[in-house]
C-alpha cells in the first residue's frame, strides 16, 4: 500500500497499534475508508455507507466490512457493479449502482438521493451512513439466511428504540407500504 493509506498504517504501527488487513475493528475500517477517499481524491460528501456496517455502528451486531454507494458523477470512475476498493483487502467495497432496489430490480431510491438527501442518511465522524430503515428493507428484499437473522435483530432494536421502519420510509417514498411483491 502506498500513499495516505500506507502512511496511516505505518503511523499506527509506529504508535504500537497493530492494524491488520481485513481488520475486525470498525473504527479502523472507518479510518481506512477515510484514508482511501483522501488518497483517491474522493470527497466523503459524495459517498454513503450502506449495508450491515450500520448494524455495528448502532450496536446491533459486528460487521465484517464497509460497503459504500457512490454518487452518479463519482461512479464514472468505477465499474457499474460491486467492487473491492482495495485489491488485497476485503474491508471496503463499493456496491453496484442503484443499491436500493425492489425485488424486480427497480430502483426505489437512487444512490444520489441516498447521498445528498439528508432524510436518507446521517453523518458520523464526517461519513454519511444510510438510515437503518433502508438496510432493514434491503435485507427484507434479499431474505438470505444472514438477512433473516439481521432482520430479527433490527426488529428487536426498533422495538426497544420505538422505531417504525415503514413510517420512516414514507418520509422518502410517500406511498411506501413495505410490500415488494
Amino acid at each position: 500500500m502506498t500513499g495516505m493509506v500506507g502512511k496511516w498504517l505505518t503511523r499506527l504501527r509506529s504508535d504500537k497499534i497493530e492494524i491488520k488487513r481485513n481488520t475486525n475493528s470498525f473504527s479502523e475500517k472507518l479510518q481506512l475508508l477515510k484514508c482511501y477517499c483522501q488518497e483517491n481524491n474522493i470527497r466523503t460528501k459524495d459517498i454513503c455507507v450502506v449495508g450491515s456496517s450500520l448494524l455495528e455502528l448502532k450496536g446491533i451486531r459486528h460487521a465484517h466490512d464497509i460497503d459504500v454507494c457512490v454518487s452518479e458523477q463519482l461512479g464514472k470512475k468505477f465499474s457499474t457493479g460491486a467492487q473491492k476498493l482495495l485489491c488485497d483487502d476485503d474491508s471496503l467495497e463499493k456496491v453496484g449502482r442503484g443499491w436500493f432496489k425492489d425485488s424486480r430490480g427497480n430502483i426505489l431510491v437512487s444512490d444520489d438521493q441516498i447521498i445528498y438527501d439528508s432524510d436518507c442518511h446521517f453523518t458520523y465522524q464526517d461519513i454519511k451512513f444510510v438510515n437503518l430503515e433502508f438496510v432493514y428493507y434491503k435485507k427484507k428484499i434479499a431474505m438470505r439466511d444472514k438477512d433473516v437473522r439481521d432482520l430479527a435483530l433490527m426488529e428487536e432494536y426498533a422495538k426497544k428504540n420505538n422505531i417504525d421502519f415503514c413510517k420512516n420510509m414514507q418520509k422518502i417514498i410517500p406511498d411506501f407500504t413495505g410490500a415488494f411483491e
